[in-house]
């Protein structure tokens, strides 16, 4: 198991990130300490990771759509890189 400080400093996430993941249901909840620590599990983790991709990979899209709306110059990339692949 996990501190709650140790896996957001491997993921790269904040700490109220992660509580807001918990909370919303996104990632499992998290075990609890008798004082009320969170603490995680490899496979808890394994769920942030996907939680985490998802949420990068949305971002990266939003960043490319803004792109496109006010540069003729992404539509060009975009367009070759679509070509190459």
């Amino acid at each position: 198991m996990y501190k709650i400080h140790d896996v957001c400093v491997l993921l790269g996430i904040s700490k109220s990130t992660l509580i807001r993941w918990e909370n919303s249901d996104k990632i499992p909840s998290s075990t609890r300490s008798l004082v009320g620590n969170r603490s995680y599990s490899i496979e808890d983790i394994k769920s942030i990771i996907r939680v985490l991709d998802s949420a990068q990979r949305l971002s990266a899209k939003q960043h490319i759509m803004q792109n496109i709306a006010t540069h003729d110059v992404a539509i060009k990339i975009l367009e070759e890189l679509l070509a190459e692949l």
